[in-house]
């Protein structure tokens, strides 16, 4: 229980008080906070009560941080973390406090509890359970205390990431070339699979992947499952610039937020990589200062699944800043570009050209048309211009499906199928101009003539 004491109300019929709290959302599996307020012992009649109930995410886990602002509040919750082991001070607003040690980390939206952590410009990652299982942690760990800490505060331009997910399957994070895009990007993809764990890297251009790549450009992976039933996948890469996050800490010392100590979920089993951390370079060309990140998981550790949570994160390592993109806005907006296109095309112009064709003697406006220059009918026009631009709409809607969304799915019976019609259906649509019959004017143009007039 938090009791503060808001001093002698006097003569005064009301008094506010206001505070800020950041509480531990990490309480046994507690679903809801409830917050009361209590008035002073009255000699004319009973307490007087209000309170308030907060719910609590199953995803959330932090510590706590109480930014008040009488100094006398502070020295009281600064003591009662020291003596709890519980971190007191105040978080940046930008990022929150994570639970595997990192600096900074972000519950990522459209996913299900799935959370990105990250440190910028350290040599070494953070002490947790996926990092100590990797072979750059398990050569720090075999040194003293002092010179790993010595190490792990060390400037480097090193990034060092984990995604931390409460569902098992496979986990991936990768670097895009495009905002929210999940292709071009190198990503790290790990999962746990008939009880072997690996981790590879992976150059994707589509949704459907290409063998493994070389994974020189990443260090220090591993990915391990929880006691609880979740998966966790950490490594480093090398970033310009990361380096300076640890220099900004170092300046404003007196500021400096203390990091939340380390939640060690309990491994089973774990895949590491064979890089060491240091030494990494810059293959990516990455920036610390401008990250733009990809992350899926799925609930299955088969790759050929679809991932059913995903999104990308705009990221600023050095300052902790992050965008996140839910779940990739121009992968949604080209799929509606794509439909739209397709709609047009087959479902209305094309469809429309051959009825016109169909019923011209049945529509007075096109029986009563003047005929155009050549002495073509106006139905034939209209005929014609509405298959060749619903063909063009219909050719648009497969070109933008290739330019930019590689395909639209996995390799499944479905998106096969989808695939094959729209190819199949261009296809007739192109053969059917290819005849001849609908030129105006001349022996082609004769023929819809001889048509009008049977």
């Amino acid at each position: 229980m938090l009791t503060a004491s808001l001093g002698s109300i006097g003569g005064s019929s009301s008094c506010s008080h206001t505070t800020a709290l950041t509480l531990s959302c990490n309480l046994n599996g507690a679903t809801s906070l409830t917050l009361k307020a209590t008035t002073a012992t009255s000699r004319s009649g009973a307490f007087l009560q209000a309170s308030t109930t907060l719910p609590i995410s199953s995803s959330c886990g932090c510590t706590l941080e109480d930014e008040a602002s009488t100094s006398g509040g502070d020295e009281d919750a600064e003591q009662s973390g020291d003596a709890t082991g519980i971190n007191t001070n105040s978080t940046s607003a930008q990022c929150g406090a994570s639970s595997l040690g990192y600096a900074c980390a972000l519950t990522l939206p459209g996913g299900g509890g799935e959370a990105l952590h990250w440190t910028a410009g350290t040599a070494a990652p953070p002490d947790n359970a996926c990092t100590r299982s990797s072979s750059a942690a398990a050569a720090s760990a075999s040194t003293s205390s002092s010179s790993s800490s010595a190490s792990s505060s060390s400037p480097a331009d090193l990034v060092h990431f984990a995604l931390s997910s409460p569902q098992s399957g496979y986990l991936s994070i990768g670097f895009t070339q495009r905002t929210g895009m999940m292709a071009p990007a190198n990503a790290v993809i790990g999962r746990i699979s008939s009880g072997s764990a690996t981790v590879e890297t992976y150059y994707m251009t589509s949704y459907d992947l290409d063998p493994p790549t070389n994974g020189a450009w990443m260090a220090g992976a591993a990915v391990l499952s929880t006691s609880a039933g979740g998966t966790v996948l950490c490594f480093s890469v090398a970033a310009d610039g990361a380096a300076a996050a640890v220099a900004a800490v170092t300046a404003g010392s007196g500021h400096r937020r203390r990091r939340a100590a380390a939640v060690t979920p309990r491994r089973s089993m774990a895949a590491t990589s064979t890089n060491a951390t240091f030494g990494l370079t810059n293959a990516l060309a990455l920036d610390a200062a401008a990250l733009e990140v990809i992350w899926a998981t799925h609930i299955s550790a088969d790759l050929t699944a679809t991932h059913n949570r995903w999104g990308g994160v705009s990221l600023n390592a050095l300052s902790g800043a992050a965008a996140t993109t839910t779940a990739s806005n121009r992968h949604d907006q080209m799929l509606a570009l794509h439909g739209a296109l397709a709609a047009a095309g087959w479902v209305l112009l094309v469809p429309l050209g051959l009825l016109l064709t169909r019923h011209r003697r049945n529509i007075a406006a096109l029986r009563s048309a003047p005929r155009l220059c050549g002495g073509t009918d106006m139905w034939l026009v209209l005929h014609v211009g509405c298959v060749l631009i619903g063909t063009l709409s219909g050719a648009a809607s497969i070109g933008v499906a290739v330019a930019e969304l590689r395909g639209s799915g996995a390799s499944d019976a479905n998106t096969v199928a989808h695939r094959m019609t729209g190819w199949t259906v261009l296809g007739l649509a192109v053969l059917q101009l290819l005849p001849g019959p609908h030129g105006l004017g001349g022996a082609t143009g004769r023929h819809f003539g001889a048509a009008a007039r049977s």
